[in-house]
């Protein structure tokens, strides 16, 4: 019997950087199907930039793997106001690190995408 396991995505890539992150929405769609449980996308850094408007289409697909699953999309709070972003609209959320953690002991691995 094959053991269901949770993931948390740390997404440090750039919106420009649209084939990791189609890489990661293929893996979780992959994860999802094989009985995985996808549980939480945490974006730090320059991942964060999903919430600026030219990412639009990015992020929508970032949504809808979310809408899909029970997939938190987080937005790291210090990197938000680094790119001074303005709003934060559902499903996205933004967090500390401690959001970071709690998912990293939470979730049974940690995948960061560079």
């Amino acid at each position: 019997m094959t053991q269901t396991l949770s993931y948390t995505f740390m997404i440090t890539a750039s919106p420009e950087q649209t084939l990791k992150h189609r890489r990661v929405l293929a893996l979780i769609e992959a994860l999802k199907r094989a009985g995985h449980r996808p549980a939480q996308a945490f974006f730090f850094g320059q991942g964060v930039q999903i919430g600026l408007p030219w990412a639009t289409e990015l992020a929508t697909e970032w949504q809808q793997a979310s809408a899909d699953s029970e997939l938190s999309l987080t937005l790291c709070s210090a990197s938000y106001e680094r790119y001074a972003l303005d709003h934060c609209a559902a499903p996205w959320q933004i967090g500390g690190l401690g959001v970071l953690m709690e998912a990293g002991f939470s979730t049974d691995r940690v995948i960061h995408v560079i």
